[in-house]
């Protein structure tokens, strides 16, 4: 006599009265509607783990890194700070004039100068060394002249 077998004869010596074929299909059945449970325990397990981890992957990928007309996406913002740095570089290399008073933005390539200088040359020198400097597409010079004493 085999295990399964002992086993059948154990869960079903209660049941005198039933036959043969009835008591099989009994343990069938109770054999069948446990491993449904335990099958449907570990797809809801994995279906629970897939929604923890994809998730925030897919809320991240939807809305953290997309720019719109007046949101930056991460890329661009990181393109924009650069552009910052060189142009500020840039002003700063400038051999007739220091750029000390003048204040550089930048969003999506647009470069927004700004702050005071003495002349109305410097303020357009200004602007003619951010149009040099890469990634520029365009510049807004709001640079104010100061105003002489004396």
């Amino acid at each position: 006599m085999t295990t399964t077998e002992t086993k059948w004869r154990i869960a079903n010596k209660d049941r005198p009265n039933l036959s043969t074929v009835a008591r099989i299909r009994l343990s069938l059945r109770r054999k069948t509607k446990g491993q449904k449970e335990k099958r449907m325990k570990t797809q809801i397990s994995t279906l629970c783990l897939s929604l923890c981890l994809g998730l925030p992957v897919a809320v991240t990928g939807l809305t953290g890194c997309a720019g719109d007309r007046y949101e930056r996406s991460t890329g661009e913002y990181i393109d924009d700070k650069g552009i910052t740095v060189r142009v500020k570089s840039a002003l700063g290399d400038s051999p007739e004039y220091k750029f000390k008073d003048v204040n550089v933005t930048s969003f999506k390539g647009t470069v927004q100068l700004s702050g005071f200088v003495n002349t109305s040359d410097q303020r357009r020198r200004a602007a003619e060394i951010a149009e040099r400097v890469q990634g520029v597409r365009k510049v807004e010079n709001n640079i104010i002249l100061k105003e002489k004493t004396g």
